[in-house]
């Protein structure tokens, strides 16, 4: 909408003259409004033709990315042989496109007809777009906030992903509408730095900026709202490797870990068989072992969820962190579990169906149902759905499954991790096809996995990146045809091209930096609202939050880029045309 706004913005100011002699020769508001509204049906017809054409080569090229990031996220492996099309979501995809397009254009048509063609035909063209902003914008962003945060409070009353969607959504729009009175309460403060950091270059960039603060806010929210999406998927990532490098280092914390090289299709090995653990803890060196199994697709409630068997050793308190519980004594539940008359729960599961410590759990089981009570609620990312914690004892006398997951190993002080390894892999050689890390490998390994899951987001931020190029390069020759004449006698008059042209760019940095402050404090928030709110409901997982320092001062260091690249091609583009023509052009 912002795209087309400013191209149907600055169409209208640069046939200004032709609109004000069609009402001169008798035709009527309605007339000149039909025309330019049509105009807006034809192109967006077209350019919605050509977006589901780009969009299916997309999909195509995506594919393979995407099935990856499933196959990743629900441990299944997927094969895909073709992309299939739905007839009806295309449909509704292009029907949405042409309203946005007429929509959009529907303000600067209803301005374009309406004004006096004597307006029209005078001096200052910008002004038959320019208007005050109204007030009652900046109650409209209060409703939209309150609206927000009642959303959000209903997602998590009724742990639904869509009252979260809408309330992110509205979050986001509000953006757009208190971007214009910011701009409008900010003018004559920014005007006068402007000034101030370059006198003569600066008031004519000031001049262009705030003649319609309106445009100025709206490109400003875009331009804030690119930079709030790139914020929220680098940290999305960002925040799921800091938290798997948590759980690994924290959990499983060894000298080694011994797992399959073969997955069961997304991020977690295959199982290996009991013999294997035996085997490694006769071999010299090592001081001890433990370990795990990770069963998943276990019926709970309706739901699938994971069940982790663990050794003693690794449900020793003693290895855990300060404040890992949520809730729950460490010690005590430690000596309950591995007496097998307790489990413990992961967060996911516990928010899910509103489990507490005391609670009893009933699992099903080959020999029958299991009834537990809970003995602590702790983070894990087994499964989306939760997680119950239990005694390997258990598990095998329940499920009569013996085989292991992983296996952790402590070395003895005297021996070098890297002869150990070699130990490990020499004694097994072709029997079985094993992996033997240290915690950082396995950290590493995680990485890339979910590097993986979430790599099919960058080609979503560079399209991103494209929109908001274009749309600050239109607002910027917007506001050039606008001026056309003024640049022109500047010259004349013996201005030096740097002048004009440092304006120009110093009117995009001006709005650079407008939507880099507004964008970082939108999309920190939105960040934070996504990691700890709507991605416990949509994926399942209970995430820490981790300021993205470095993707973040990346993402600003982009924006910037663009902006100031948009405000140089501008700038070039205004001291290109003739002086002459700028001179007759009204």
């Amino acid at each position: 909408m912002f795209l087309v706004y400013n191209a149907t913005s600055t169409g209208a100011v640069h046939r200004a003259w032709t609109l004000a002699s069609l009402r001169v020769l008798g035709a009527d508001t309605d007339a000149v409004f039909r025309l330019l509204i049509l105009e807006a049906l034809v192109l967006g017809a077209v350019g919605t033709a050509l977006g589901v054409g780009a969009g299916i080569v997309l999909g195509r090229l995506l594919l393979p990315m995407v099935t990856d990031s499933m196959a990743i996220n629900f441990q299944l492996r997927f094969h895909t042989h073709e992309m299939h099309l739905n007839a009806r979501q295309l449909l509704v995809a292009a029907a949405v496109g042409i309203s946005t397009a007429v929509g959009a254009s529907w303000f600067a048509a209803r301005r374009a007809s309406r004004a006096h063609p004597i307006a029209a035909l005078g001096a200052d063209l910008g002004t038959m777009l320019s208007h005050r902003p109204p007030r009652r914008l900046v109650w409209w962003w209060v409703v939209l906030v309150a609206f927000s945060a009642i959303a959000l409070l209903l997602q998590a009353r009724f742990k639904s992903v869509s009252w979260g969607s809408i309330g992110a959504t509205l979050w986001n729009a509000s953006v757009v509408v208190i971007a214009i009175p910011i701009a409008q309460g900010l003018a004559r403060a920014l005007s006068g730095s402007l000034r101030v950091l370059s006198p003569v270059p600066g008031r004519i960039a000031a001049e262009s900026l705030f003649r319609s603060t309106v445009r100025t806010g709206t490109t400003t929210a875009a331009i804030a709202l690119a930079l709030s999406v790139a914020i929220t998927m680098s940290s999305l990532p960002y925040s799921f490797r800091e938290s798997v490098r948590s759980y690994v280092a924290k959990f499983l914390s060894a000298d080694l870990i011994v797992s399959a090289v073969a997955t069961e299709g997304g991020w977690l090995e295959s199982p290996i068989p009991e013999s294997v653990a035996t085997e490694i803890s006769r071999i010299p060196g090592v001081r001890t072992v433990d370990f795990g199994r990770v069963l998943t697709g276990q019926p709970f409630r309706e739901r699938r969820i994971g069940v982790l068997a663990a050794s003693d050793g690794w449900l020793d308190p003693a290895r855990l962190p300060k404040g890992w519980y949520r809730e729950g004594d460490p010690d005590a539940a430690a000596t309950a579990i591995r007496a097998g008359e307790a489990v413990d729960v992961s967060t996911t599961l516990a928010d899910h169906h509103g489990l507490h410590v005391g609670d009893r759990i009933e699992l099903q089981t080959p020999t029958g149902n299991l009834s537990l009570p809970i003995a602590g609620v702790v983070p894990d990312y087994v499964s989306d759905h939760g997680t119950v914690i239990l005694s390997r004892r258990i598990f095998v006398e329940r499920w009569g499954d013996r085989s292991l997951s992983r296996i952790t190993v402590f070395a003895d002080s005297t021996v070098p991790l890297d002869e150990l390894r070699r130990r490990i892999t020499e004694h097994f050689h072709d029997r079985y096809r094993l992996k033997v890390l240290s915690v950082g490998e396995v950290v590493a390994y995680h990485d890339r996995m979910i590097n993986r899951a979430f790599a099919f987001t960058d080609a979503i931020q560079l399209l991103i990146a494209i929109v908001t190029v274009c749309g600050i390069f239109d607002v910027l020759v917007s506001t050039i045809l606008e001026r056309r004449r003024e640049l022109a006698v500047w010259r004349v008059i013996g201005a030096d091209e740097r002048v004009v042209r440092g304006s120009v760019v110093l009117a995009a940095g001006t709005i650079g930096a407008l939507g880099v402050a507004l964008g970082l404090a939108v999309g920190l928030v939105t960040a934070l609202l996504w990691i700890k709110l709507n991605l416990r409901y949509l994926l399942g997982y209970d995430l820490e939050y981790h300021f993205p320092g470095r993707p973040m001062m990346l993402s600003v260091v982009l924006v910037a880029l663009m902006t100031l690249a948009a405000g140089y091609v501008a700038a070039r583009g205004a001291t290109r045309q003739s002086i002459l023509d700028g001179i007759r052009s009204e």
